[in-house]
């Protein structure tokens, strides 16, 4: 660790100003934003100064802010300013002074005068280096302009930590991406954090700019982001954390931002942080308060429209829409808010901020009223702005607000009017109508009490429109409170009713209902107005007993969609007036029924107005009692006229003590729980109905205990009251608590309301749903009440709800029919089992009927589908459904193949719509079947199996497969198999019930996967249940699996088969165990259809499943059996053979042997004569393959798997390993050598047997250890173990003892190439066998098994040579001798060659002793293998490999008679055309040849070899080029250079090559060969003339223009002609490839060019070639023209009359295609207007030939000279104006063509027409 004293001299170091390094200070004076360094080192500061005050004063002039600066850091007392000299409070007043400067001067940076000025503060004030974070800060704005790289590069070395992100731009001078700041922001937080606090600094000062403040509000939106992104990772609580710190740190800056009014841009920044911080973020409700409010606090008209975006998405964040009464207040004082959001919409929700706000204005329409408050809520509210649950919000709080006015306070009454104006304007709104609605009708809401607090009726008064049976649906208009008395006005406007109308509740109806409800609507508002209406003429109140109208009237009201103050205002009336207008004698049970309704009204005050008139009606019959005793009893009140005539006549009622034995035990003492709950009248009639009366006395809780008489003749009456009235609403609720009740005394709920069943079915549906929209009750509940009438136990509603649910009413009926459904649903557990029965038949017909459904019937089949899905049918019912699929009148037998296909033909054949109705039904209950919970039920199992048959017969009749239902009943029929198997008896299976054999039918019939793998499982399933009932039958499914299920890829088809393998193979393999039968032979028909569908299993299964297979067969037995079986059925098959080894490789190795041992058995016993259970396996057939071709392939598979690899590795670890058995290895061995061995001498007469023979040897010998190996090797070659004793007896006849040495000589050799090289100890023993196999070859004269020693030999010596030298030099010196190269066997000769080369390889130097005897003799063998009589490709590569071995390793012995012989013969060679190999061998030595010998031999052996390459042909002489060129590639200059001289010969004679072929070997060379062989050596000599410099070059090309231009003897005009060809073809590559540099050699070939171009000769094509040429090297010798060669007259002078001249022999030359590109280029190398006018007046000349052609050439040449030089060459125009007139009237058509063409270019470069010059 540093020492104190260390740590204060390097904080002295850090701070050093270099004051006295006076290279420092240079270097830091340099430092500027305007000069280069040079330049800045040399400025003094009064020069600077001058330059800088000057742009200072540019800026003042500009803004005076500026000006106090020039009394400071611009004043003339700055230049003597020195910060080094100045103390830290000064350098602290200097710095505030200059960055007070910086944030004025920022916004003028890309001024010049604004850089000179900062120049200043650089260059006297160095605040690059003491206010670096401040300048980099001014400048950051500005990151992609050039001023800022400026700066960079003046920035001190160390900069602060904050920016450390710019040092990729700092060291690169290249501009930061924004990606990297933002990046860099992200992860530092000093860097934000400095920006922020310039930016808020900027902004105080006013000093801000729109630029800087772009930029801070994009990079800092990006930045929050990007921050917000990565603290999202980790776990909930670190995500949480990682939150608030990023709002810990940004809030109070945003807060601090959001605090600047007059910064207007700043703001607008802000909010887009705080969006993004809303977005992003998981903020809670406080947060977003306050962030609301201080957007709201200080916005502007300028930040108006942001900061409403923001509020809007703040407040879409907000979990509640309640906003801060602050953010409410600030919002509502918006001018035209309304509006503003209107416009906001289409670019953000703005949903959420509305809602809070009509929230919060409701809010203070509680306290104070302003008109713009009201005006937002309601436009608000009508505009949808909100969702439906959102402006419901918004209307409860309204609501909740006007239940809370107190009409005393001081402004109380005009609050409430301003309130219900806006509240009536509200209901009235349509787009609110379904919001009111949900309002108005929720039991919460008190609209009674709002419309009493509002003094105005908000619900819908009562329509005059009537329903179809005189009920009246509400009034959409609602009265204006402004209306003058509409009391009055109602009721002055009612007519009187009719003289036959007594009652309102008769089927007739009034239309004077609906006016007399209006009119009590607005009387229930005054008691007076009450008064006054009950005692209206026409309600007849004074005959209220006599007649029903009176209180009919207002039964009808409170049973109706009244409000609920009018339904408990009509209970209150009738409560009131019925002690006035009743005596004690009066019975009002009529009134029981519509009292009950309002005890079950939804509204408690309903309810509690109810009681009170229940408990009148019990004064009034209580006090009425004995008076009724005393007198004979009357009819109870309504008896006549309160119904419709007939249905009054069928109402049953109550005696007067039942009457008031209901009201006293049962409905008073409950009175108080059905005021409070809705629900308990149903409660009360459940408990009063299920409990006896015995119980009832015994209980002291009060529980109402009537008398079974009673509550029957209770029920009864309210019974027939309810088919007697005509009010839906009281139906309703009267049958929602009577259905309550379980049992009526002894008899039945449904027995006693089957008349309301019965009228319910019976009533027009159409009519139904009208009238339940007039009472405003849903269908659905009246459906399920009517059908809920409905028990288990009575049969007739059974049956009517068997109808209902068949019935047909098109979309009306389908509510029924659900209802119906659902009813079935709840009593289906508690049918009988033979109403179950009879009801699902009955929904089965009609689910499946034989006719084509309409379209009503196909809804109505799929719901009593779906109902009998729905239900869970017994085991009993789907037998019967199953027993009931019977087939249509057809065949009914299965018959053999031929008769079916003669008879399903026939006449007999169902109807096809008999036979679609038998499919569709019996797919419907196998379905039900399916998804039934009791298909594992054993009494399904028989109909199944029948339906199985049925299912084939309609296969064979419709020949369809109906691999649906086939896999429906197996399936089940799996399932019942599945569950017997689970519960572990099978004494549940019938034997007769089970039809294997239908099974296995349908697996043979099909084709359908799916049906497959289901019936394959079912007899899985058969076989290991009962494998009696399957093994007689089951080879059919082996070979059905082979053909079909076998090749499937699905994981359930593999579950499939390995399901059949387990369960049905070991039964079959313990029968035929049991019964004595050969195991192999007894599944020969299972083995074949797996080896069958070998080629069809997925590869990647196949291993898998045949080892399953060969384990649950037994692999002792069967392995060897199914090896043979596949290598049999798939001979010379790579995928079998590879899959062989695989599935060897799965079992132990003795397993192994054994099955390769029994492989070998069974070649054996298939050739033998007799018959065996081996040819029954392999050879069944004559047809088949013989039985020999059989045992070759049993052989090859064991070669196979004895030679694998893995084999070999196995072997070695289980022989290591002790043996249980006590067999030592060896034994195995020799036995199988034995066996071996004895086979191939039986087999000596098949040559392929034995062959396979050797090699199964070798293989078997490849499984033995080296030390082993060679023991066995040695015994097998001399019979002979010198190390043992004497010699044992021969192991084969000596016919074979030569093979077999072949043999064992080739076992040994793959073992050594295979032998690790690091290996000693088999190292040394396979070196020391070296000499064993010299001897052998010593003393045979086998030619076959001295190839194989020397073989062996050879891959010895290639591996362990080096280590033993002496051994290598025996072997070479053997070799080289009779018995090897000079043997006459060629075979011998090439191997001998090959181990030569390889001895050279490993000797080097020490072959050279027998080089004098081995190397003519290779040349004689080289040149024998060339020889026209007979070549010989491998005696050719052989020699030479050895050669270029020599030439590798030993070329300094390769003389030059050696390379001339080697190159002639190789020549030699080409020209034999002895094949790809052979060549590739002569290319390869020939290529080494040029790289090893000398570069003076190499090339006088060349230029000896040219003549002798031509002669051979083509070939040769372009190996000979190919060998000259990486002759000359490989030196180097100076090399090349020593040898010029030797090089100018070739390439003299390299240039004459075409002469050379075409003239002296015509028949040799094609055109092509002549073309390709000079394009190889132009390459040649291009990499020659590389090598050289022009000293050396130039004189070489001077003799080459001279000689090959010369005449030769033959024909020398075409010599001639056929050298310049050659010649040209190199000066072009050669003005290509060097240009510029070479253009002056152009004045060597100019008088040679010009010869050629004036003589050409048309009609010669070698002439043509030649003029072509010449063309073509001109223009690449123009084209590359830089030192104005082609200007000098004195080569433009020669060439440019006789190229013009070309233009006149266009009739006979190509001239356009040759000479016009080349006068082209002349003329653009020449940039003299002088020779452009001789060019043109040349041209122009032409132009007026007499020769069409000509003058169209002239003018095509103008034309590419206008493309080529524009304006320049137009320069000429008036010279060339009469010519085009005159050829725009040319006779030929093409001529004219082409000048219009040439004057449209013309046009197009000058940009203007040439028709007024032509005129």
């Amino acid at each position: 660790m540093a020492s104190s004293l260390a740590q204060q001299l390097s904080q002295i170091a850090a701070k050093s100003t270099n004051s006295l390094d006076l290279r420092a200070q240079k270097a830091a004076h340099a430092r500027s934003l305007l000069f280069d360094p040079k330049v800045a080192a040399t400025q003094d500061f009064d020069t600077i100064y001058t330059i800088c005050a000057e742009a200072f004063h540019e800026l003042a002039r500009l803004d005076p802010r500026f000006l106090p600066f020039a009394r400071t850091i611009f004043s003339e007392q700055s230049k003597q300013e020195d910060r080094t000299q100045l103390t830290e409070s000064e350098n602290h007043d200097l710095d505030k002074v200059l960055e007070d400067f910086l944030s004025l001067v920022g916004a003028r940076l890309l001024l010049k005068p604004a850089v000179k000025a900062v120049e200043w503060l650089v260059r006297r004030f160095r605040v690059h280096e003491y206010n670096t974070i401040f300048l980099v800060l001014t400048f950051l704005p500005y990151h992609t302009t050039p001023i800022f790289t400026t700066l960079l590069s003046i920035l001190p070395a160390t900069i602060p930590p904050a920016f450390h992100a710019l040092n990729p731009s700092i060291r690169s001078l290249t501009n930061p991406t924004r990606h990297v700041l933002v990046s860099a922001a992200t992860r530092t937080e000093a860097l934000s954090a400095a920006i922020n606090a310039y930016v808020l600094r900027i902004c105080k000062a006013r000093h801000h700019y729109p630029a800087l403040l772009t930029f801070w509000s994009g990079l800092m939106t990006e930045v929050v982001a990007a921050t917000l992104d990565r603290a999202r990772s980790g776990r909930a609580t670190v995500r949480k954390q990682q939150e608030e710190d990023v709002l810990v740190r940004w809030l109070p800056i945003l807060s601090e931002a959001l605090a600047m009014k007059k910064v207007p841009h700043l703001r607008i920044g802000s909010y887009m942080i705080v969006t993004i911080m809303a977005s992003k973020a998981q903020l809670d409700d406080q947060v977003l308060s306050r962030l609301m409010e201080a957007v709201l606090s200080g916005w502007t008209t300028d930040t108006l429209i942001p900061g409403l975006m923001c509020l809007a998405v703040l407040a879409q964040k907000r979990d509640v829409v309640v906003l801060p009464k602050a953010v409410v207040n600030g919002a509502l004082k918006v001018d035209n808010l309304l509006g503003l959001l209107t416009s906001l919409k289409p670019r953000c929700r703005v949903d959420r901020l509305a809602a809070g706000l009509v929230v919060g204005g409701v809010e203070k329409l509680g306290h104070s009223i302003e008109p713009g408050t009201i005006a937002f809520i309601e436009g608000a509210l009508t505009a949808s702005f909100m969702s439906e649950p959102q402006a419901e919000l918004a209307l409860r709080s309204l609501f909740a607000v006007a239940q809370r006015l107190n009409p005393t306070a001081e402004d109380g009454p005009a609050t409430r009017q301003m309130i219900a104006e806006l509240v009536i304007r509200l209901v009235a709104a349509d787009p609110l109508k379904p919001v009111m609605a949900t309002i108005m009708n929720d039991d919460h809401v008190d609209m009674d009490a709002i419309e009493m607090r509002l003094e105005a009726v908000l619900r819908p008064a009562p329509d005059l429109t009537k329903d179809g049976e005189g009920d009246i649906i509400m009034d959409r208009d609602i009265p204006s409170p402004e209306a003058r008395d509409p009391f009055r006005k109602a009721i002055t406007s009612l007519p009187s009713p009719a003289a036959h109308e007594v009652s309102l509740l008769s089927s007739q109806p009034s239309s004077l209902f609906s006016q007399l409800a209006h009119a009590f609507t607005l009387a229930v508002r005054s008691p007076t107005h009450v008064a006054e209406f009950t005692n209206l003429p026409m309600l007849r109140r004074d005959q209220a007993l006599q007649q029903p109208w009176f209180f009919s009237f207002f039964i009808r009201v409170w049973s109706g969609p009244m409000s609920t103050i009018t339904r408990s205002a009509a209970l209150t009336i009738v409560a009131k007036q019925l002690p006035v207008v009743a005596d004690s004698s009066l019975d009002l049970q009529a009134l029981l029924a519509y009292v009950l309704t309002a005890l079950a009204d939804p509204a408690e005050r309903v309810r509690r107005s109810a009681v009170e008139l229940l408990v009148t009606m019990r004064e009034i019959l209580h006090g009425g009692e004995k008076s009724r005793k005393r007198s004979s009893p009357q009819h109870p009140w309504g008896v006549d006229g309160l119904y419709a005539e007939g249905l009054a006549a069928g109402i049953e009622w109550l005696s007067p003590k039942e009457l008031l034995d209901c009201m006293d035990q049962m409905l008073l003492p409950d009175a108080e729980e059905c005021i409070l709950d809705a629900h308990r009248l149903g409660l009360l009639f459940e408990k009063t109905f299920t409990k006896s009366r015995q119980t009832d006395t015994k209980e002291k809780t009060g529980t109402p205990s009537l008398s079974s008489s009673t509550k029957v003749a209770l029920f009864s009456s309210l019974s027939s009251q309810i088919v007697a009235t005509p009010l839906l609403t009281v139906k309703l609720r009267l049958l929602t608590v009577l259905n309550r009740a379980r049992k009526v005394g002894g008899s039945s709920r449904t027995k006693l309301l089957l008349p309301v069943l019965q009228q319910w079915t019976n009533t027009d549906r159409a009519s139904l749903l009208e009238r339940c929209k007039s009472e405003q009750i849903r269908p659905e509940h009246f459906d399920l009440e009517s059908i809920g009438i409905i028990t288990a136990g009575n049969e007739d509603g059974l049956v009517i709800l068997t109808e209902l649910m068949m019935r047909e009413d098109g979309s009306d009926g389908a509510t029924v029919r659900q209802a119906a459904g659902e009813r079935l649903r709840e009593l289906w557990p508690g049918l009988k089992p033979k109403a179950q029965a009879a009801m699902a038949t009955s929904l089965l017909d009609v689910t499946c009927p034989p006719a084509v459904p309409s379209t009503e019937h196909r809804t109505m089949i799929r719901e009593t589908t779906e109902a009998l899905r729905s239900i869970r049918l017994p085991p009993t019912i789907l037998a019967d459904f199953l027993d009931r699929l019977q087939l249509p009148e057809g065949p009914t037998q299965r018959e053999g193949p031929k008769r079916r296909r003669t008879d399903v033909i026939g006449p007999s054949l169902p109807d096809q719509s008999d036979l679609s109705w038998v499919i569709r039904r019996m797919t419907f209950v196998l379905e039900l079947v399916d998804s039934s919970e009791d298909r594992q039920d054993e009494a399904l199992l028989r109909p199944l199996f029948r339906v199985l048959g049925d299912l084939q017969q309609l296969t064979l009749q419709l020949d369809s497969e109906l691999a649906y239902l086939h896999e429906l009943v197996l399936g089940n029929v799996q399932a019942i198999l599945d569950g017997v198997r689970e519960s572990s008896s099978t004494r549940l299976l019938d034997p007769a019930a089970i039809r294997a054999d239908l099974v296995i039918d349908c697996l043979r019939s099909t084709s359908n996967a799916q049906v497959q793998q289901a019936g394959l499982l079912v007899l899985a399933r058969l076989a290991s249940l009962a494998p009696e009932l399957v093994l007689h039958s089951v080879m059919p499914v082996f070979t059905f699996m082979g053909t079909a299920l076998l090749r499937q890829d699905d994981e359930y088809s593999v579950h499939v088969i390995n399901q059949t393998i387990e369960h049905v193979v070991p039964p079959l393999v313990a029968s035929l165990r049991q019964q004595d039968q050969n195991l192999i032979l007894g599944t020969a028909e299972l083995l074949l259809s797996f080896v069958a569908a070998f080629d069809h299993i997925p590869a990647h299964r196949r291993l898998k499943l045949y080892t399953s297979l060969v384990q649950t067969l037994g692999e002792e037995e069967f392995l060897s059996a199914l090896l043979a079986m596949l290598a049999n059925k798939f001979p010379g098959v790579g995928v079998v053979e590879s899959f062989t080894q695989d599935l060897a490789m799965q079992f132990p190795v003795p397993t192994q042997l054994k099955a390769t041992f029994k492989c070998m058995e069974l070649a054996m016993h298939v050739l033998q004569p007799e018959d065996s259970p081996a040819k029954a396996l392999l050879c069944p057939s004559d047809a088949g393959p013989a039985a020999s071709v059989v045992a070759l392939r049993l052989l090859r598979l064991i070669i196979r798997l004895l030679s694998a690899e893995r084999m070999v590795a196995r072997v070695g670890q289980a022989f290591a390993q002790p043996d249980t058995t006590g067999a030592p290895p060896s034994a195995i061995f020799s036995a199988f050598l034995q066996q071996l061995l004895g086979f191939a001498s039986r087999v000596r007469g098949y040559e392929d047997l034995h062959d396979a023979c050797g090699t199964l040897l070798k293989a078997l010998l490849h499984l033995l250890s080296t030390p082993e190996l060679i023991t066995v090797v040695g015994t097998l070659l001399d019979g002979t173990d010198d190390e043992v004793g004497p010699p044992h007896e021969p192991l084969v006849d000596a016919a074979d003892e030569s093979q077999l040495r072949r043999r064992s000589l080739k076992a040994f050799e793959v073992r050594v190439e295979g032998e690790k090289p690091h290996d000693a100890a088999a190292r040394t023993a396979i070196v020391s066998f070296v000499p064993r196999i010299l001897r052998l070859v010593q003393s045979s004269d086998d030619a076959l098994v001295i190839h194989a020693a020397i073989a062996c030999i050879d891959r010895i010596l290639e591996k362990y040579g080096k280590k033993d030298i002496p051994v290598a030099t025996a072997a070479a010196e053997m070799i080289v001798g009779g018995k090897g190269l000079g043997h006459a066997d060629a075979r011998l000769r090439v191997l001998s060659l090959l181990s030569l080369a390889s001895c050279v390889e490993i000797l080097g130097a020490g072959i050279i002793p027998i080089l004098p005897h081995a190397l003519p003799q290779t040349f004689d063998y080289l040149q024998t293998s060339v020889a026209d009589d007979g070549p010989n490709g491998r005696l050719h590569d052989a020699c030479c490999t050895f050669v270029e071995a020599l030439l590798t390793h030993v070329p300094w012995m390769m003389t030059s008679a050696h390379v001339d012989r080697l190159i002639h013969l190789s020549h030699r060679s080409a020209a034999a055309s002895l094949g790809g190999a052979s060549d590739e061998s002569r290319r390869q030595l020939l290529q080494l040849l040029p790289r090893q010998v000398e570069v003076k031999e190499c090339l006088a052996a060349v230029d000896r070899g040219w003549s002798d390459a031509v002669d051979a042909g083509p070939t040769a002489l372009e190996e000979h080029v190919q060998m000259l060129g990486i002759c000359v590639e490989r030196q180097t200059k100076s090399v090349i250079v020593k040898h010029a001289s030797a090089l100018d010969d070739i390439i003299l004679k390299a240039l004459d090559v075409r002469r050379a072929a075409v003239v002296d070997h015509p028949d040799t060379f094609s055109p092509e060969d002549v073309t390709s062989i000079e394009q190889q050596i132009n390459k040649v000599l291009i990499n020659v003339i590389m090598k050289m410099n022009d000293t050396t070059f130039r004189p070489i090309f001077t003799a080459m223009v001279q000689r090959l231009g010369s005449v030769g003897k033959k024909r020398p005009q075409r010599a001639r002609t056929l050298r310049l060809i050659s010649f040209y073809g190199f000066l072009h590559v050669f003005f290509d490839q060097f240009r510029a540099i070479v253009t002056g050699y152009a004045s060597y070939v100019l008088a040679s060019a010009v010869d050629a171009l004036q003589h050409v000769s048309p009609d010669d094509q070698e002439s043509l070639r030649l003029w072509a040429l010449v063309h073509h090297t001109l223009a690449k010798a123009l084209e590359h023209d830089q030192d104005d060669f082609w200007q000098s007259p004195d080569h433009f002078d020669v060439i440019a009359p006789v190229l013009l001249s070309q233009l006149a022999r266009a009739a006979t030359l190509p001239i356009v295609e040759m000479a016009v590109p080349t006068i082209t280029a002349l003329a653009g190398a020449v940039d003299s207007g002088d020779h452009h006018k001789r060019m043109n007046a040349a041209i122009l000349k032409h132009m007026r030939s007499e020769e069409d052609s000509v003058r169209l050439a002239a003018i095509q040449c103008e034309e590419a000279l206008t493309d080529r030089l524009g304006e320049e060459w137009l320069a000429l125009l008036p010279e060339m104006l009469p010519f085009i007139s005159e050829l725009q009237e040319d006779d030929d058509e093409d001529v004219e063509r082409e000048t219009h063409r040439w004057i449209v270019q013309m046009e197009g470069v000058l940009g203007e027409s040439l028709e007024p010059m032509l005129q």
